[in-house]
This record gives C-alpha cells, structure tokens and sequence, in this order.
C-alpha cells in the first residue's frame, strides 16, 4: 500500500517514476528490479500507465560485495592503527624502565647498597617478562588467525592445574597493600578429566589476571570451578572498574580495550586469546559487568572423552 501510494503520488507530480526495489518473483525467491513508469493520458477512458522491469540483481550483489570489502579493509587499517598504538605506548613503557635501570646500575653500581642493586636487576627482568608476555599474545593470535592454535587435549588433573594457576597469579599480585585478595571454591573439581591444557591456561590465566589489574581499589576475586551435566563451569569475578556496556560488544575483539581502563596497562590481547580458547574447546563465555559493579564472567566448557578425541 506504502509503495502504491509513492507510485501513485509521483505520477500525478511529475507524470512518471523511477526506483529499485527489491520484489518477490512468483517462484517465492526476492529479485532486484529497477523499475520505471510513465503516466499515458488516454483521450477516452481512465489514465493508464507504462512500466518497464529491470533486473538488476547481480549488480546489487556486486555492490554489496564491494561494500563488504570496503568495510574489510577499514577494519583492518583501524586493526593496524590500534597495533602500532599499543605496541608504541605497552613496549615504550618497560623499555624505558630497563635504559634507566641499566643506567643507574652502570654509573652507581659500586655505592648503590647490596638490596637497591637487586631491587633494580629484578626490575629489568620483570621489564623483559612483560614484553616477553606481549609478544607470546602477538604471537599466538597470529597463529590463531592462521588456523594454527590448535585443540590438543589430554588426561588432566582440573583442580590441581587450577590452585597452581591461582598460585602464579597471587604470587606477584596479592598482598595487604590495596590490592584483592583472591577466594577459591573448588567445590567438585577433582578428578582427571580430558581437556586441552594448554587452552584452559589462556582462559583462566588471563581472566585471573585482568580481575587482579582492574580491581585497583582493592576488594576480592572469586574463582569458582564446579561440575554439572558433563560441563565445567569456571566463574571468575571481581570488585573492580566494570566495563561499560558500549565496549562489551567488542570485548573480545584484538586489541579492543574498554573506554574506562585510563592508564591501567594492556594490549587488547587477553580477551581475544580467551576467546578463541573457550570456541576451541566448543564452549561459551557470558559477561556481566557494569562501571563500577565489577566484572563477572563465566565460562562453561562441555568436557570431552578421549575416544571422542580419536
């Protein structure tokens, strides 16, 4: 009736139309058509009208392919825009922090007392493993772009690889200095089970990681594991920033960061890494955050069996 009506009020304008419009054929399939009609004053009798059909199918095909392509490839320039931003600000920073380490030890080594001295080495070695950490991301988000992160799994034992993780992740961030305190609850996790460790290690580490770095305040991680119906269901949450919920479309997008992390450290790379990890696993990853409330999220991952493997 809409398009009648444009027709219809064209006609008695102007005496003709013109437009494309998408149409349905007899056969049930939709078909482009560019279509154009002219208004006929009869000498006797009612006005009628001429039409002509086109279709133009394969040129809107060809259009919306070029259009795809155009959205590629400013997607890939904004990739590498947001790349060279990253690597410039994350590798300038512990860069510099190891020329002015190297320079006090090389001018002051011989009066800097025996605990300064090590105090500086140790330092540079944490400069180096943060770098070092960056490029193992580049890296295995290459790889995972190229099909070359693969799903290996093995016969695990799930709650001791997950105090172990707990462990590494509390050894350098916890402490009665402001910073969270992490509580665990691994209420049935014992058991081997048949997962890729490797890939649960990218999960878990760096979702432990980013609760620890965003929760600048202080307050508490929890890290619950538990099993249920064939599926283990992770949940790490925390008290920290929150994420707002513009930047939760794109969390896990290479080198997305939310708008609120401000000068908190980060490549973008975390996230994506988890991400790709839970889809090998065949699982799924849920979030739900808000700025200010913490960040919550939940991975449930279907454990598999090693006949199903072979």
């Amino acid at each position: 009736q809409a398009f009648y009506e444009e027709v219809v009020d064209n006609l008695d304008r102007r005496g003709s139309y013109e437009g494309e419009k998408q149409l349905r054929c007899a056969q049930g399939h939709p078909v482009w058509v560019q279509l154009q009609g002219t208004l006929i004053d009869a000498d006797n009798g009612p006005r009628s009208s001429l039409w002509t059909f086109v279709d133009i199918s394969k040129r809107k095909r060809a259009e919306e392919d070029m259009q795809r392509n155009l959205q590629r490839e400013k997607e890939l320039n904004q990739l590498k825009s947001r790349f060279v931003s990253m690597t410039s600000h994350e590798f300038r920073t512990p860069l510099a922090g190891i020329l002015s380490s190297v320079e006090l030890i090389r001018h002051y080594s011989d009066r800097l007392p025996p605990n300064e001295l090590a105090e500086l080495f140790e330092q540079v070695e944490d400069s180096v493993e943060r770098m070092t950490r960056m490029l193992d991301n580049i890296l295995l988000i290459g790889r995972a772009d190229a099909q070359g992160l693969k799903f290996r799994p093995s016969r695990i034992d799930l709650e001791a690889l997950c105090r172990e993780l707990a462990e590494e992740v509390t050894r350098s961030r916890n402490g009665g200095d402001g910073r969270p305190t992490l509580r665990i609850d691994f209420a049935n996790a014992a058991g081997e089970h048949w997962m890729d460790p490797t890939l649960l290690r990218h999960i878990l580490g760096n979702l432990l990681s980013n609760a620890f770095k965003y929760s600048p305040s202080g307050g508490e991680v929890r890290f619950e594991v538990r099993i249920a119906g064939g599926v283990v269901h992770f949940e790490v949450a925390d008290q920290g920033i929150g994420i707002p919920l513009e930047d939760q479309e794109k969390l896990f997008e290479t080198f997305h960061r939310a708008s609120n992390v401000g000068n908190i450290s980060g490549t973008g790379l975390g996230l994506a890494i988890v991400k790709q990890s839970v889809d090998l696993h065949g699982g799924r990853i849920t979030l739900d955050s808000a700025p200010g409330r913490g960040s919550c999220f939940k991975v449930d991952i279907p454990i598999g069996n090693e006949q199903a493997s072979e």
